[in-house]
């Protein structure tokens, strides 16, 4: 029997990728307003600034491209 609450909470969970945040993350707190569920990745190889303002936002200081 499958469990609808899991399948909920899969299908429920929304991905964000930010790229370049030079340090400021106001657009990921805003995506997070709007979908609080949200998780974010966001990548910026050139922030020194890595401390992030919610806990499902995550920093990689990795360039792309």
């Amino acid at each position: 029997m499958v469990n609808l609450r899991s399948v909920y909470i899969f299908f429920s969970q929304i991905q964000c990728v930010s790229i370049g945040s030079n340090g400021d993350f106001q657009f990921e707190v805003d995506v997070l307003k709007e979908n609080p569920n949200c998780e974010v990745h966001t990548f910026d190889c050139t922030s020194t600034n890595t401390t992030v303002p919610r806990d499902n936002i995550h920093f990689h200081g990795w360039c792309l491209g």
